[in-house]
């Protein structure tokens, strides 16, 4: 899908606060808090805005690192391997 201008700069002011109000950024970008809502339902409805997602400062919390684990296990892999292997 193709974006025209204003899109885009909705877009980009969302990316950067997602909680950024319709009259803010009609104000910011000098178009009407109508013309930003249009935009900000279609951006919406085509799921280019799938949500908006609070950022947590996790230190704050107590969560001081994070892991993150990736496999890709190849089709058939565990065939290689019997349950005798495991005990």
């Amino acid at each position: 899908m193709d974006l025209n201008d204003n899109e885009k700069r909705v877009l980009k002011l969302l990316i950067a606060d997602g909680r950024m109000s319709d009259k803010y950024i009609s104000k910011k970008l000098k178009i009407s808090p109508q013309a930003v809502g249009k935009i900000r339902k279609k951006l919406e409805k085509e799921e280019i805005i799938k949500g908006y997602c609070a950022e947590i400062d996790f230190k704050k919390i107590g969560i001081t690192s994070f892991a993150i684990i990736y496999f890709d296990m190849l089709q058939g892999f565990w065939n290689k391997y019997n349950k005798r292997d495991y005990h």
